[in-house]
């Protein structure tokens, strides 16, 4: 079994880390085996991580997502 955070944002979105930055610390802390990448409504952050990891040597798994605004809320959409 492993350790995932499936809901993480970046700069791109509204969080405080680039996408280099939070990839970084996932490798470096060593805390985590996946880490999905989920901005409101866009997949920049997505794709650049997705690039970002296909060149890097990392030891922890890439889930590239969206978080989607609907009438009702958001739905949080995962894909690899």
């Amino acid at each position: 079994m492993g350790t995932a955070d499936l809901h993480i944002h970046t700069r791109w979105g509204d969080g405080m880390a680039t996408v280099p930055e939070l990839l970084r610390y996932v490798e470096t802390n060593g805390a985590l085996d996946v880490v999905a990448v989920t901005e409101h409504d866009t997949l920049r952050a997505a794709d650049e991580a997705r690039e970002l990891h296909a060149r890097g040597r990392y030891r922890f798994d890439l889930v590239c997502g969206m978080e989607v605004t609907t009438l009702d809320g958001h739905l949080l959409a995962l894909w690899n």
